[in-house]
């Protein structure tokens, strides 16, 4: 290990090594295992080999054997394709950015875009976020990588160009402003800024206060192009937000809760049908119940005393 290397990074490496240890090395031997990887004079047992990595979401670990790539599952409530003018146009900007490869490379650009939603929680950030992966994966068998540790993420990316050179990749970068005062700002404008040369990515990344992340992040164009606020839903997407979850409510009811509910997250939504409907909850308490709490919210104060 580099004497050099930032000592928040060696903690965090060894870290996942402690980790990996505890979930693969207890065991003393490798029954599945029936193939041998090779890294110069290294040999390690392995249970298949594959050319290309399946379509989805990974996150990059640090283990004895060096970076690995592990496929995860994304686990949201059903994701709703919900209309709203901000997604729609963000779903249109990423679709014509991976049509552009050519003219990038024309150019001698290297074709990565950044993106930075911004907005309060609740208003459908992930959500934005989740339409973007399915259609990248749906349409184009590609890869997302889910970024915590920046320096470490860089090094996963490096590890799959080589092998992949032609795979279109969005890195999602969930609350920036968290994950810099975790890890410091360096390593995510390095990543954001190409400087190991990886191209065909889409940067992505949310946050709930956008006065809250360095001025270098918002300031200059080539790491975040787009920087777009995310606001509550409109009343299409609320209604269709409702007779997605609630396909039962009649049209009276629809149209009151629909106007009832302007400025409402979707957090705020949710709980209006498990408040009214699974708890049997008064509609008009539950509705002073939750505008007292965005009440609350607006003015960074507790809604009750």
């Amino acid at each position: 290990m580099d004497d050099d290397m930032d000592e928040p990074i060696v903690e965090y490496i060894n870290e996942c090594k402690d980790e990996f240890k505890e979930q693969y090395m207890d065991q003393q031997s490798y029954p599945n295992d029936r193939l041998w990887a090779q890294r110069g004079n290294i040999f390690s047992p392995v249970s298949d080999v594959t050319k290309q990595l399946p379509g989805g979401a990974y996150r990059c670990h640090v283990t004895n054997y060096g970076f690995v790539l592990e496929k995860v599952p994304i686990v949201t409530d059903r994701l709703l394709d919900l209309p709203d003018p901000v997604v729609e146009r963000l779903s249109a900007e990423v679709k014509k950015f991976w049509t552009l490869g050519e003219k990038y490379a024309e150019r001698e650009f290297l074709h990565k875009r950044g993106l930075l939603m911004h907005g309060q929680p609740g208003t459908g950030k992930t959500c934005a976020i989740g339409q973007m992966i399915k259609a990248v994966v749906r349409d184009h068998n590609g890869l997302v990588v889910l970024v915590d540790h920046p320096q470490v993420a860089s090094a996963g990316l490096r590890l799959l160009r080589p092998i992949e050179p032609e795979r279109l990749v969005i890195t999602v970068m969930e609350d920036l402003d968290e994950l810099v005062k975790k890890y410091r700002a360096e390593g995510f404008l390095a990543l954001l800024d190409g400087n190991a040369e990886i191209g065909k990515v889409l940067h992505v990344a949310t946050t709930n206060e956008l006065d809250r992340l360095d001025g270098r992040f918002v300031h200059r164009p080539a790491r975040f192009d787009t920087i777009i606020e995310v606001g509550p839903l409109a009343a299409q997407g609320r209604r269709a937000y409702f007779k997605a979850k609630e396909p039962s409510l009649d049209d009276a009811t629809l149209d009151r809760w629909v106007h009832q509910t302007e400025g409402y997250t979707i957090a705020h939504l949710r709980e209006v049908i498990i408040a009214i409907n699974f708890f049997g909850q008064d509609e008009r308490a539950v509705f002073e119940r939750l505008d007292s709490m965005r009440e609350g919210a607006e003015t960074n104060k507790m809604p009750y005393s």
